[in-house]
């Protein structure tokens, strides 16, 4: 994607939601990691993206979109998931260069050679701190309550809703979208809780379903015992994006994405 001749962009097309869908996406995806493991366009020195200045986020959406074609819609999809990449890819630092038992000091001495040193000690000093340690222990404990896998692999949600969607001419209903997603090839669950909790939301379902209920009462019905069985759908999948370009925070800062000069569009996927 780098070597990409100037000018030369890709077409991204998108879901109701500015999720990213169709081959596009994966191309999307795979330069959004390349991007977020830069230092130079992502400062490892921030404890949270939200403390990343809004100058540094207006400049990634403009490489960004000297790659890709993205509807305004997809900016919050787009920098959500380069909050993600950037988070994975701290982690991943940290999980190969500091061990258990290191001093600050002797783990700052370690630096990659792709991480400027600035950056790096700012990184480690913060990984040190009790703010950290205290988020590191939540995290775990977090990651330990995930006890259903999903077998999507690399393909996101909103791709393969809508390969269902272009395959049956209809979007696939949570209880089916479920099974899609927590079943292998052949047929069988991912784990005996995935299969359990399947098993569960169709028992509910049908007790509370009439059969003469519109698809929108069934919809609703399924969204409710989701909801009360597995909780609210997490962060970064299926979140409705607001207005990116819009936000008060970059306007505080004077910032606008206007100034984007349209290139010539010249792949499609």
């Amino acid at each position: 994607m780098w070597q990409m001749r100037e000018g030369e962009r890709i077409v991204v097309e998108c879901n109701q939601l500015g999720q990213s869908i169709k081959k596009a996406a994966c191309l999307l995806t795979s330069f959004l990691g390349t991007v977020a493991r830069r230092p130079q366009l992502c400062p490892l020195g921030y404890a949270k993206w939200n403390d990343m200045l809004p100058t540094y986020k207006v400049e990634l959406l403009r490489v960004i979109e000297s790659k890709f074609v993205l509807p305004p819609s997809t900016h919050d999809f787009v920098m959500k998931s380069l909050n993600r990449k950037w988070k994975e890819y701290k982690a991943q630092l940290k999980k190969d260069y500091m061990r258990q038992g290191m001093t600050e000091e002797e783990v700052a001495r370690n630096c990659p050679p792709d991480v400027p040193p600035h950056q790096w000690m700012e990184l480690v000093h913060y990984w040190f701190s009790e703010r950290a340690q205290t988020y590191s222990a939540i995290g775990r404990a977090a990651r330990a309550a995930q006890s259903v896998p999903h077998t999507s692999g690399s393909k996101s949600y909103a791709r393969l809703r809508q390969e269902f969607e272009d395959e049956h001419g209809r979007e696939p209903g949570q209880v089916e979208f479920y099974r899609m997603t927590h079943t292998h090839q052949d047929g069988t669950f991912v784990r005996d809780e995935s299969r359990d909790l399947y098993e569960r939301a169709t028992s509910l379902i049908a007790e509370r379903d009439d059969e003469s209920a519109a698809s929108t009462q069934q919809s609703r019905i399924e969204a409710e015992v989701f909801t009360e069985l597995i909780g609210p759908e997490r962060y970064g999948r299926d979140s409705v994006p607001g207005s990116w370009q819009d936000n008060a925070l970059w306007r505080s800062h004077g910032l606008s994405l206007t100034g984007l000069q349209p290139m010539p569009v010249i792949r499609r996927f």
